[in-house]
């Protein structure tokens, strides 16, 4: 049997809050894997807690794991202007 370095198997949950106009772009996942994930961060000082090749996990109570890219723009262009974005967000072990 092979060891398992346990450490690599955990992700850390990110939660933040950040305004519109969002500071970062996302990207499809590569492959057969569903969702989007950061592709690139525009201004670090608005966003510090995000970081590049994060996945997102929602936006609000809003379950967006698998969803596709146009339904997050779609998503955020219907999102309030004058109200902060909340997001969760999970970044590989690697990352943090």
């Amino acid at each position: 049997m092979e060891n398992v370095n346990w450490m690599n198997c955990f992700t850390k949950v990110v939660a933040v809050e950040l305004n519109l106009p969002l500071n970062i772009s996302f990207g499809p996942r590569k492959g057969d894997q569903r969702g989007v994930y950061v592709t690139n961060i525009a201004d670090k000082s608005s966003s510090s807690e995000v970081h590049k090749g994060d996945s997102l996990l929602a936006i609000g109570s809003i379950d967006v794991e698998n969803a596709s890219l146009e339904h997050i723009h779609e998503l955020l262009d219907e999102w309030p202007k004058d109200k902060p974005v909340p997001m969760l967000l999970v970044r590989d072990r690697d990352d943090f």
